[in-house]
C-alpha cells in the first residue's frame, strides 16, 4: 500500500479502491447526513475480497459507534436545554405565585382591620315579606 512520505502535509499518491474503502467517510455538520461514497468505492471494496469485507465491517462498526456517540451527545444536550427551559418557566411561575401570595396577605390584613358595620335599616325576614305580598295580592 502507498503511505505518505514523512514530513509531507498530505498524501500525494493517487487514490486506489482499497485506500478509498479504508478511508473514513466524509462527515457533515451534526443533523445533516454524510454524502454517500461514489459507486466506484463500493465496487472496489467488493472486488477486494474477504479482507475488504472485514475492513468494511470494521469501518461500518466504527461509523456506527461514531454516529451513536454523536446522537447520545445531541440527546444529552437537548435534555439539558429542555431542563433549563423548564427551570426558567417554573421560576417565573413561582415568582408570580409569591407576588400573588404577598398581595393576598395585604388584603387579609386590610379585611382584618375593617370593623363590621350595623345596617342602617333593620333586616327584613322572608316570612314578613311573604305576608306583605299576600296582603297586597288580596287587595288587588
Amino acid at each position: 500500500s502507498h503511505l505518505p512520505r514523512r514530513g509531507c502535509a498530505f498524501d500525494v499518491t493517487p487514490p486506489t479502491a482499497s485506500r478509498m474503502a479504508a478511508s473514513p467517510p466524509l462527515a457533515g455538520p451534526p443533523g445533516i447526513p454524510a454524502p454517500h461514497p461514489p459507486a466506484s468505492v463500493n465496487a472496489g471494496a467488493a472486488a477486494g475480497g474477504e479482507e475488504a469485507g472485514r475492513d468494511s465491517g470494521a469501518l461500518q462498526k466504527e461509523i456506527s459507534n461514531t454516529i451513536e456517540a454523536q446522537v447520545a451527545r445531541l440527546i444529552d444536550q437537548a435534555r439539558h436545554d429542555t431542563e433549563n427551559k423548564v427551570k426558567m418557566e417554573l421560576k417565573s411561575i413561582r415568582d408570580a405565585m409569591v407576588a400573588m401570595d404577598q398581595q393576598l396577605d395585604k388584603l387579609i390584613v386590610q379585611l382584618d382591620g375593617i370593623q363590621p358595620q350595623q345596617p342602617a335599616e333593620p333586616v327584613v325576614d322572608a316570612e314578613a315579606v311573604g305576608q306583605l305580598l299576600s296582603k297586597i295580592e288580596q287587595q288587588w
